[in-house]
């Protein structure tokens, strides 16, 4: 099976050598300004009105609506939201790897690689440690840093959340410097515990194996027949698929057998095979929409058969 680059890739820019947020989003243009502009309502036979309560976010150097928002929602430029990692940068914990952004700036990505990869299953299968830095302007989340763990043979985003725990920290914007270090702490304390957790299940799914007819289960679980539908053929080329990968799939040898073999080749079909020619859509869809959701289910489901 052809895979597809990357989109965190395809649509990143490489931001290595920067030493802050300030200059890697200076470094890729995204240090533009955004202002708050009364919403207004076209109604027939009359001029523009404006719409009580709510306004439209708006880029001052291009003009571009990036979203509507209430009253109250306040606009925190992107240098600003994204510098509370800098004290992790500094100290080492944190290196920068690439920078983007999606609906021409609506949201802003940093990602950043954390110290201490993972280390998988009696292959010691290389998972690295990533933090997902989103900043957005409308409306839909607030500043947010997401654990997002790598791996390393195939680029499969392995999208977990454990039980209690989402894969979302929500950030508390301040200007002050002590703040921020203390806000660094906080953060770094919750994603270390998460990805030790993560790490210790991991571990878990790839010491449990499979029968045939246990990954057959796994993947008519995962992917139920819709009794509405007239035909169940692209129900079965998706169990298909998993199957194929979770046997053929990139360092499918590493854990093929196991549940963290199986739940990996779900995230190899998400990140590489179901996409469509839009890089843009296809990274909406794993780290915040569809794709996402898919690989929470898979994960959860893994995670629900270690006790079987």
């Amino acid at each position: 099976m052809n895979s597809t680059p990357v989109p965190w890739k395809v649509l990143g820019t490489p931001i290595h050598r920067a030493r802050s947020a300030e200059e890697a989003i200076t470094l890729v243009g995204y240090d533009y300004k955004v202002t708050k502009r009364p919403l207004k309502a076209n109604i027939r036979g009359r001029k523009q009105v404006e719409v009580p309560g709510f306004f439209s976010t708006v880029r001052t150097d291009t003009g571009k609506i990036l979203g509507v928002v209430k009253s109250r929602y306040e606009i925190v430029d992107n240098i600003s939201a994204l510098s509370f990692m800098d004290p992790a940068i500094r100290n080492g914990d944190a290196v920068f790897e690439n920078c983007g952004c999606l609906n021409g700036g609506s949201k802003v990505w940093i990602l950043l690689r954390l110290k201490k990869d993972m280390f998988i299953g009696p292959s010691r299968d290389i998972v690295q440690r990533y933090l997902l830095l989103v900043n957005s302007f409308d409306g839909s989340t607030p500043v947010v840093a997401k654990i997002t763990p790598i791996r390393l043979l195939c680029s499969n985003t392995l999208s977990a959340a454990l039980s209690g725990m989402g894969p979302e920290f929500r950030v508390r914007h301040t200007q002050q410097v002590h703040v921020q270090i203390d806000e660094v702490k906080r953060i770094l304390s919750n994603v270390d515990s998460q990805y030790s957790q993560l790490e210790y299940v991991f571990n878990r799914l790839a010491l449990k194996r499979l029968t045939d007819k246990d990954l057959l289960t796994y993947v008519k679980t995962l992917i139920p027949d819709n009794e509405e539908a007239e035909s169940h053929t692209r129900t079965e080329n998706i169990r298909s698929q998993i199957l194929d990968l979770q046997a053929r799939g990139i360092g499918a040898e590493q854990n093929r057998g196991s549940l963290f073999g199986i739940y990996n080749a779900v995230t190899e079909l998400v990140d590489h095979h179901l996409s469509n020619k839009n890089p843009e859509k296809h990274l909406k869809s794993i780290w915040f929409g569809a794709g996402e959701r898919m690989k929470q289910r898979a994960f959860s489901l893994a995670e629900s058969m270690l006790s079987n």
